[in-house]
């Protein structure tokens, strides 16, 4: 097969798995960096009224819910999409479209609020492929494919026909269940702020261990671990190169789909009209190549230099190392490595789409080379430096954890991460270690891991490796 460096990846990259290295895996490193700081404690108060409030604040909000909707409401119904790619495509349309993007990604509520719009949007219209042409639009609606072929019910025509007694009542409890999942959550949020109280020494711990059991339970893999703290190691060069995890995550998404379907495309243009007026001709070809052309043109656009304001310190100095110059080179050490793999044998059908990707991604990177360019030229790079940087504590609690990730299987998931959580607790909390903080360690860990015990192994049946342990 092509790319397969590990035996890890002979089937593949789960999307679970990629999501939880690419954005867990470096908010982890990023609470170790932190774990020395105390944070005030966070004191709730429930106010009269707040939910009106925040209900009218939304309302200066309704351009963002439309985009969302819309967005949400079309990509829900393309099988396979999901929610993610919807709430990624709403957040970044809404950034493009507005007068300030640089508040996005700093916590902005306009921010949250498109990609959750989208995301909740994608959840009934991917019933509609589903319950007309027996294509689940998302796992969920394969889940419930799965519920409807056990009932011995056929979705198509026929179900809203001679089945319309169990149709019918299907469609109006998805809508009352939004009412019921709405009244929950205004329930749950009078408690959910007690998660913030908890120190970084032990959230990170607690986090990563999270990431673990939830990779393997996927498909009961540890190739799915490996590969999440593969991607996660990655993530973390990326991130101090200021390359984003959207694009990354998209690409595993929708790569497999759009290499499948564009196969198939060619396979059915080559016995019919031609690839290029296959691909290219008819109006909605032509109008959703125009919006993608669109897209790109403006991002392009807002991605060239403004220049720094007459006056401002970036106007008066030039740094050492450009990020954006760097993050170019490492981007052409990857399109070298994945180019010399495509020298050795292999079937030209399954070079087509790699090859197309290589050279895109070549000229992305000479398009990245002339935005440094033009940044440097303007003095208005990002510094790269380690300078006031926690390289001796983060580096350590990072070999701890490549340390926890290498015996899993030997000592078991349970025991590795007791021993695991408390070590890492110890070492990186800011106070004098005592018998006492100890004990609280201890007894905290054990009831963590108490927990997953009985929700993995007893509640859900996961197979959890266990190592030499006798339970």
């Amino acid at each position: 097969g092509r790319f397969i460096f590990h035996e890890s990846l002979t089937s593949g990259i789960a999307i679970v798995p990629a999501l939880i290295g690419l954005f867990a895996v470096p908010q982890v490193v990023e609470m170790m960096e932190d774990s020395h700081v105390i944070f005030e404690r966070v004191k709730v108060q429930i106010k009269e009224g707040l939910l009106g409030k925040v209900i009218k604040k939304h309302v200066h909000y309704l351009r963002t819910l439309t985009i969302g909707s819309i967005l949400g409401t079309i990509i829900g119904v393309i099988p396979g999409a999901g929610a993610q790619v919807a709430g990624l495509m709403a957040y970044d349309q809404v950034k493009k479209m507005d007068k300030n993007p640089e508040r996005f990604g700093t916590g902005d509520p306009e921010g949250v609020c498109a990609s959750e719009c989208a995301n909740n949007a994608t959840v009934a219209p991917a019933c509609i492929p589903l319950l007309t042409l027996s294509i689940p639009g998302s796992p969920t609606a394969a889940v419930l494919l799965g519920g409807l072929l056990i009932q011995g019910l056929l979705p198509g025509p026929e179900l809203f026909t001679k089945n319309a007694d169990i149709t019918y009542p299907f469609i109006i409890g998805m809508f009352l269940a939004q009412f019921f999942m709405f009244g929950f959550g205004i329930l749950a949020s009078r408690y959910t702020h007690v998660v913030s109280n908890v120190p970084n020494y032990m959230m990170f711990g607690t986090v990563m261990i999270l990431c673990v059991f939830g990779s393997y339970c996927v498909q009961n893999s540890f190739d799915d671990v490996l590969i999440m703290f593969s991607l996660g190691a990655l993530m973390l060069l990326f991130k101090k190169l200021g390359i984003p995890s959207a694009p990354i995550v998209l690409g595993i998404i929708l790569g497999p789909l759009a290499e499948e379907n564009f196969l198939r495309g060619r396979l059915i243009a080559n016995t019919d009209v031609g690839l290029w007026q296959y691909f290219f001709s008819g109006t909605l070809n032509q109008v959703l190549i125009g919006l993608c052309v669109l897209s790109l043109a403006s991002s392009a656009r807002s991605a060239l230099p403004a220049g720094p304001r007459p006056g401002s310190p970036a106007s008066k100095r030039r740094p050492p190392m450009p990020r954006e110059f760097a993050a170019a080179v490492v981007m052409t050490l990857i399109i070298a490595f994945f180019a010399f793999q495509l020298d050795g044998p292999q079937d030209e059908q399954s070079l087509l789409v790699p090859r197309f990707l290589l050279y895109l991604m070549a000229a992305c990177n000479l398009g990245q080379y002339v935005q440094a360019f033009l940044h440097h030229r303007q003095k208005i790079d990002a510094i790269m430096t380690l300078k006031g940087y926690p390289l001796k504590r983060v580096g350590i609690l990072c070999l701890l954890t490549v340390l926890y990730i290498g015996v899993l299987e030997i000592a078991g998931f349970y025991l590795s991460s007791f021993v695991y959580m408390i070590v890492v607790s110890l070492i990186a909390q800011p106070m004098q270690v005592t018998p006492a903080g100890v004990g609280k360690r201890i007894l905290v860990s054990f009831a963590c891991i108490g927990f997953l015990y009985l929700l993995f192994t007893v509640a859900l049946t996961v197979q959890i490796p266990k190592g030499f342990m006798p339970f």
